[in-house]
């Protein structure tokens, strides 16, 4: 196997260890409505179904990929025909779920390709139901190809000051958190967000 092949299941396996990391800061619960933004190769949709599993609670994601809408579709038919997983081809600044759906959203890195940062905090906003978890985690070291960094709308933007974003679009207890994966030792970071307690 080359250099370059070897490289990608590297990346791969990162990613996968990322998005299962996200997915179980999230402490979803078996009754849990679950919001994945920005799926990607769907390691995260796959451990909050796990999760949920047993339970009345439903997985949905994201993704403005049709290619990745495909790949994961097809990997994930099964969940699909039973209810328990919808995919969505949207983009996240702009979605059909309704007010209050979801126990638990979160996101890996996908902030990065949002063409509006504020239009999809309040989207999510919108969708998540009162003093709920937003999740976002985020690579501290590059973990993707030179294609997705070109792709990336906000590489200049910091951590601070999307946790300032969110802050500024009505989220509350806005944490940032450092992290080291235990099995390959790569950093990265969280950052937790709520939504408001409504009266």
């Amino acid at each position: 196997m080359g250099c370059c092949s070897s490289g990608n299941l590297v990346a791969e396996d990162r990613e996968r260890q990322m998005h299962e990391a996200a997915t179980a800061m999230c402490n979803i619960q078996p009754s849990h409505f679950v919001l994945q933004v920005g799926f990607a190769h769907g390691h995260g949709l796959r451990e909050a179904l796990r999760l949920i599993r047993g339970g009345q609670g439903r997985v949905l994601g994201t993704e403005t990929s049709q290619v990745l809408m495909s790949h994961v579709g097809r990997g994930l038919g099964e969940e699909l025909q039973q209810g328990t997983l919808e995919l969505g081809l949207y983009h996240p600044s702009s979605t059909p779920f309704i007010h209050n759906m979801f126990d638990v959203v979160f996101t890996v890195n996908d902030f990065l390709y949002w063409h509006d940062i504020n239009a999809t905090l309040k989207e999510v906003y919108r969708v998540m139901r009162p003093g709920c978890l937003f999740l976002t985690c985020l690579y501290q070291e590059p973990m993707v190809s030179k294609a997705d960094r070109e792709r990336q709308v906000h590489a200049h933007i910091d951590t601070k000051q999307y946790a300032d974003s969110l802050t500024e679009n009505g989220f509350v207890k806005v944490k940032i958190q450092e992290h080291r994966n235990a099995k390959s030792g790569f950093k990265y970071q969280t950052i937790y967000a709520y939504s408001r307690q409504r009266k």
